[in-house]
């Protein structure tokens, strides 16, 4: 997977090595805030917000989106992108109208982006690494270390999905609270949803 961020990620390495299959590129930015002031409408339940200006914490899910807001966030999204743009074509070599032909939001696949020129070679560990004692003299006894999960069954995705809601209702204390028990493993967590204290952890 190199695709988005993923690929941000693939962009600081000096070569790019991606499975036949792998979905590479997704150049672009996008901010997706469900709008839930309708259904809250509807079930009768009203925020009270108090805002120290207009565009704090919005757009915020729970009131319909302000033309204001609705610009700042594309201010944004347009900046970003394009650095997200610039830092393809710095780091892939690419002139302005090859970054133009691949940053439009689609993904490739891996032999796809070759011909782009997004990604390097077409391949996987095994190429990677003959790559690696090819070219920087890395020897064939040095150990890979694949990492991995503490626990396929963590639930650090609904963590983060909670501390996300709470930032869009604007409960910044809710959503730290969320983040710092994400963070911990899953094994000293004490009860759910959340615990308030939580011992310290070796390192």
């Amino acid at each position: 997977m190199a695709a988005s961020g993923g690929y941000i990620v693939a962009l600081g390495s000096e070569r790019i090595v991606a499975r036949q299959t792998s979905p590479v590129g997704s150049i672009g930015v996008i901010a997706q805030i469900p709008n839930v002031a309708r259904l809250l409408d509807t079930i009768g339940v009203k925020f009270e917000i108090t805002r120290s200006s207009p565009l704090k914490a919005a757009p915020s899910g729970l009131e319909p989106t302000s033309p204001e807001a609705a610009a700042e966030i594309a201010r944004v999204i347009a900046d970003n992108y394009d650095w997200f743009k610039r830092l393809v074509g710095e780091r892939r070599k690419l002139a302005e109208a090859e970054v133009a032909k691949v940053a439009d939001g689609r993904v490739h696949s891996g032999r796809q982006a070759v011909t782009l020129k997004l990604i390097d070679e077409v391949g996987g560990e095994a190429e990677a690494i003959a790559w690696l004692e090819r070219e920087k003299g890395i020897g064939k006894s040095l150990p890979v270390r694949d990492w991995r999960r503490r626990s396929e069954s963590s639930s650090y995705g609904l963590w983060s999905a909670g501390e996300a809601l709470a930032r869009a209702a604007g409960l910044e204390a809710i959503a730290a609270l969320l983040a710092r028990a994400a963070e911990i493993p899953v094994g000293l967590r004490l009860d759910a949803p959340l615990a308030l204290w939580q011992p310290a952890v070796e390192k």
